[in-house]
């Protein structure tokens, strides 16, 4: 993208009109999609990269769900990509602009309360995990928060650091797959500790088969099937490694794919 955005986004959020306008970008970014329509970030030129897990909302009545008026997180994503160098930026940027958060998925909110995960060129990495008014940042050493190693962060369908009676995330027991596999990836990170190099994440996301189980449910799996338990499939998975600007993109099946 060797151009400048100079276009202007009507965001309708029911009733209200949203506007943004773009008029000018500090960083060129690479992404997967159609342009302004259905991005997926990818890099900037600053060596931020991105990945990032869609947040299920409980169908439970009773349960509260965090909901406001903002910037949807799709053009939140955008946006970020265009200004921030690392992810020290990355978290003002988002503590400091009002996020959508709601029920609703009519684009551009089909991403809302989605998680995110950065790194940058500094190895450092983020997790951030947010709504209209809940935020937290989870970096390489908050240990505190995610009781475990240093240095490595995981996730997946669901809020792990939040609290899911306040965002309205969906619990883990209420999306078992979200579940097993963010006990998964835990796991192989925790066994892969100190020596996590590029073989070792293109193993990680070739994750299949039922390793975690020996029933071999693939709910359990990084790299999903539909099983028993759960009818989606992972038809995508990327690697970033910033001091390169390289991405590593697979499709399709891990062991039909490098």
């Amino acid at each position: 993208m060797d151009y400048i955005y100079n276009v202007f986004l009507n965001v309708f959020d029911f009733f209200n009109l949203w506007i943004v306008n773009i008029s000018s970008m500090s960083y060129k970014y690479a992404f997967l999609g159609i342009p302004i329509f259905l991005e997926f970030p990818l890099i900037n030129e600053m060596g931020l990269g991105f990945g990032g897990n869609s947040v299920g909302l409980t169908k439970k009545p009773t349960r509260f769900i965090d909901e406001g008026k903002g910037i949807s997180t799709y053009l939140m994503l955008k946006l970020t990509m265009m200004n921030c160098r690392n992810v020290s930026e990355v978290i003002d940027f988002w503590k400091s602009n009002n996020r959508a958060s709601g029920k609703y998925r009519q684009w551009p909110h089909i991403f809302d309360n989605s998680a995110g995960l950065w790194c940058d060129i500094d190895n450092n990495i983020l997790c951030i995990e947010q709504t209209h008014n809940y935020f937290i940042a989870v970096f390489r050493n908050s240990t505190d928060v995610t009781n475990s190693k240093e240095d490595i962060i995981w996730h997946s369908n669901h809020h792990q650091w939040l609290n899911p009676n306040l965002t309205g995330s969906i619990y883990p027991e209420e999306d078992i797959s979200s579940k097993l596999r963010a006990e998964r990836a835990h796991m192989v990170l925790i066994e892969n500790y100190g020596n996590i190099t590029i073989d070792v994440c293109k193993q990680i996301c070739r994750d299949y088969y039922g390793r975690y189980y020996s029933n071999r449910i693939d709910s359990a799996n990084i790299w999903s099937n539909p099983d028993e338990k759960d009818l989606r499939r992972t038809i995508i998975s990327w690697i970033i490694e910033p001091k390169k600007y390289m991405v590593h993109i697979t499709s399709g099946s891990p062991i039909d794919n490098n």
